[in-house]
């Protein structure tokens, strides 16, 4: 799936977001490698998987002429604090690189003071709060609200993001991954990146993303703050993943009008019960 000198393709971009890391290289390239033994043909996404023909069915856009997998962002302090995002899917132009080209450019954005980003998305933003709060909860530090863009940006170096569904339809604005690519991708890519990965921490985005994480990826959560609890807002709990506790945490998406609600009862459930390092 990935051309030779994929590694050299994406340094560059690395390096905006800080000094490159043995460790964290050697993630990438196993996921890479994982990414590649599932689907070895270099040919566009939806042709090359073999679940391509079932996802893309109920599709009725044009088929894209080059989509790719996409290569995980892992930053340089990940394999230190161990924050996993996930979302649902990109928005791109499906090409390997660009979801560590993205945060890149979004790094550098925040680091300027700027909230918002693309257009007048604060979705970046708010990733980066809910992991930098995230971060100094379990450092035992007291969160109360949310953090300087500039702040927020730092805590992306030790994060990494994933995303449940590889696909990207043309067909809508949103470019919505059809119902069988919400079905397939996540246990077919998603899991193993994720094993590979061993978060201490997953951050869950949205609803697609908490579903995949239920069912799809078959982790079973036991869910302590449970999302019809909380005002269908936030939930909490843990999994046992790779012999180690894994805490995780589901919101709405960050683009969402209900991102508020999602926050506060995040800080409340931090309030209650900090994070700890595990």
């Amino acid at each position: 799936m990935f051309e030779p000198g994929w590694l050299e393709m994406i340094t560059p971009d690395l390096k905006r977001i800080g000094p490159v890391q043995s460790r964290q290289v050697a993630l990438i390239t196993r996921c890479v490698d994982f990414i590649d033994r599932q689907i070895p043909d270099n040919r566009p996404l939806w042709e090359a998987c073999r679940w391509g023909a079932d996802c893309w069915r109920a599709d009725r856009g044009e088929l894209p002429k080059r989509m790719s997998a996409r290569i995980p962002y892992i930053g340089p302090s990940y394999p230190s604090e161990r924050v996993a995002v996930v979302a649902i899917n990109s928005r791109d132009e499906r090409r390997a690189g660009d979801e560590i080209e993205a945060t890149a450019r979004v790094v550098e954005w925040l680091t300027q003071g700027h909230l918002d980003y693309g257009h007048r998305s604060f979705f970046h933003y708010r990733v980066a709060s809910v992991v930098h709060a995230a971060i100094r909860s379990s450092s035992g530090e007291t969160v109360d609200e949310m953090p300087d863009p500039d702040v927020a940006a730092t805590a992306l170096a030790s994060s990494a993001r994933l995303q449940a569904v590889q696909c990207s339809p043309q067909s809508s604005s949103r470019r919505s991954p059809t119902g069988a690519m919400k079905r397939h991708c996540p246990e077919f890519l998603l899991r193993g990146q994720l094993e590979i990965l061993a978060p201490r921490l997953l951050i869950l985005l949205g609803a697609p993303a908490h579903r995949a994480i239920d069912a799809p990826t078959k982790l079973e959560v036991a869910w302590h703050t449970r999302w019809a609890e909380s005002e269908r807002c936030f939930s909490r709990g843990q999994t046992q993943f790779q012999g180690q506790t894994t805490t995780v945490l589901a919101f709405h998406h960050p683009s969402y009008t209900g991102w508020a609600r999602s926050w506060r009862a995040f800080l409340a459930s931090l309030r209650d019960d900090p994070l700890s390092r595990g």
